[in-house]
């Protein structure tokens, strides 16, 4: 019996270490926009204006409307970043380029306080990074837990087999070319209609369940402290979002309210709120910008870091 179950675990380890190892291999290929917008940014260094952030970042903030000032800058935002994400990408940025920013500015919303930010399993970035950031690195960090951990192993495994027996490198060059040539920009035509609220709402009802998770608050404070090191302005910019802000439960509504009063008085850093009312038309959908949208948006950031 002890024979058998000692055949049993050596099995299981071997097993666990060629998964591993295969695991290696999941980020040698890419066809996700997101994560080339991450590759192409080490190509723009002396940069007058880094754009951070999450998803309403990249579809808010349009960098053509930068050059067209003469400025330089580059929308590095990514899909559910929370302050981890956003360290992680930043970090990154900073050593492939070795050369900081001058101004950096980022977006705010209750959403990055939240379980739905930081979702490594579903965007792992991470690995894409230069030099990639093991799934192991963010367990012993506490980025994740134990059970999201495993489910990261299984997705690199089942990445790295599928991608070391097939790879289309015209995807990856394709996006590569896209990103460079809208700066990180990502182009959203479409108009909110009340049919795609009802369906996207079973998506966004997870809000309502949502605690504000004080540890991510602590680390986006430990980004700004670290960006104020390295003489970084911060732009932080509470962004319109739709419909979101229907969904939020009292407790993340009330912990976000709390950190933007706070950092409102913070004479480190730079706060910009729209001042006016953000039309349906200008958005996608619940909570991102469309083109029109970001248009309009932009030119507002402009004139407040300009003026």
């Amino acid at each position: 019996m002890r024979k058998l179950l000692n055949k049993i675990i050596l099995i299981l380890l071997l097993s666990i270490v060629t998964f591993r190892i295969i695991g290696v291999f999941d980020n040698i290929a890419f066809d996700n926009r997101d994560v080339a917008r991450i590759k192409v940014s080490e190509q723009f260094k002396n940069l007058d204006y880094l754009i951070l952030g999450n998803s309403h970042s990249y579809a808010g903030v349009d960098i053509a409307l930068f050059d067209s000032v003469g400025l330089k800058a580059y929308n590095l935002a990514c899909p559910a970043a929370g302050p981890y994400t956003i360290k992680l990408v930043l970090e990154n940025y900073l050593k492939t380029t070795n050369t900081p920013p001058k101004n950096i500015i980022l977006n705010l919303g209750p959403e990055m306080f939240s379980p739905s930010s930081d979702v490594f399993e579903k965007y792992p970035i991470h690995r894409y990074l230069n030099p990639a950031i093991s799934n192991e690195k963010l367990l012993f960090n506490g980025m994740v837990g134990a059970g999201e951990y495993g489910k990261l192993f299984v997705k690199s495994a089942k990445q790295g087999a599928q991608k070391l027996l097939v790879t289309n490198k015209k995807i990856t060059e394709s996006l590569i070319q896209y990103n460079f040539l809208l700066k990180g920009f990502a182009v959203r035509p479409t108009v909110y209609t009340e049919s795609l609220y009802k369906k996207d709402f079973s998506k966004y009802k997870v809000f309502s369940g949502y605690d504000y998770d004080t540890k991510k608050e602590n680390v986006f404070l430990s980004l700004l402290d670290y960006c104020h090191s390295l003489n970084i302005k911060v732009y932080l910019h509470p962004i319109p979002n739709n419909k979101l802000g229907a969904f939020l439960s009292p407790q993340l509504a009330q912990g976000y309210a709390t950190l933007l009063n706070k950092l409102m008085v913070d004479k480190n850093v730079a706060v910009l709120i729209y001042p006016d009312y953000f039309p349906e038309y200008w958005f996608a959908d619940i909570d991102h910008m469309n083109n029109s949208g970001a248009t309009i948006y932009t030119r507002f950031l402009l004139q407040k870091i300009i003026h």
